[in-house]
């Protein structure tokens, strides 16, 4: 869940790769190592994914660096705005209030990727955004 992700410590160690500060080492999944880097103005636009429950999410990327996240579960809408980067296929989502979300990103063409929570468990399917 997001807010699980955002509460949840996570470090990175350019040599073993992410760790949560109080787990062990996360090893990266096949599709985050084999993942293609990801140019940030390909990102720079809105893009939108639901969940079978009905949730939608809305997520604007500008071309400023900053965000927008939306989420509407059950006809409450909620969301955050911050700054954003990309660092190869590694989106993090700095809030302005605090607490960041990071996610890995598999490009699937121009107009899709996934967005899965770094750390998250791995039968977690991520969120498909399109524009």
């Amino acid at each position: 869940e997001v807010s699980k992700a955002v509460s949840r410590p996570v470090t990175v160690d350019p040599n073993t790769g992410p760790q949560a500060t109080t787990q062990p080492a996360i090893t990266p999944t096949p599709a985050t190592a084999a993942a293609k880097p990801i140019d940030q103005a390909m990102l720079v636009g809105t893009w939108v994914a639901s969940r079978d429950d009905g949730s939608k999410f809305e997520l604007a990327l500008l071309n400023d660096g900053t965000f927008n996240w939306k989420v509407n579960h059950q006809e409450t809408m909620q969301g955050f705005g911050g700054a954003y980067k990309i660092d190869g296929n590694i989106l993090t989502l700095q809030r302005k209030a605090g607490g960041s979300l990071v996610a890995v990103l598999v490009l699937q063409d121009e107009r899709r990727f996934n967005f899965k929570l770094q750390g998250g468990p791995a039968e977690d399917p991520g969120l498909n955004f399109s524009k």
